[in-house]
């Protein structure tokens, strides 16, 4: 898979409320960071943040630019927009980086 595929079935993971498609994409030893939670592993990111996959039915992105092993995806809904930097090596995203505001 390329890194766009990999980014696609990443998101879509989480749209379809599939985690073991969204684990077997992330690198077991995952850096996660975000303005409230920082994690080291994809256990300890997806044991925490997994609770907010039912708030992805559907998942609009707005902008996405891709490099050869990182992209940049910003993604938002009526109250509020995310940017993640994620990056890829060997078809697994090993960092994840989030920033998001609210939308007034």
């Amino acid at each position: 898979m390329n890194i766009k595929e990999i980014i696609y079935d990443y998101y879509l993971g989480w749209v379809n409320n599939d985690q073991d498609k969204v684990r077997s994409l992330l690198d077991p030893n995952l850096k996660f960071r975000s303005p409230k939670d920082s994690f080291e592993t994809a256990d300890e990111f997806l044991d925490c943040c997994w609770r907010y996959a039912e708030g992805f039915d559907v998942f609009k992105v707005k902008h996405e630019v891709y490099g050869d092993d990182c992209c940049y995806v910003i993604y938002g809904s009526i109250d509020f927009c995310c940017g993640d930097l994620l990056k890829v090596h060997d078809g697994k995203i090993y960092e994840i980086y989030v920033s998001f505001n609210p939308i007034r």
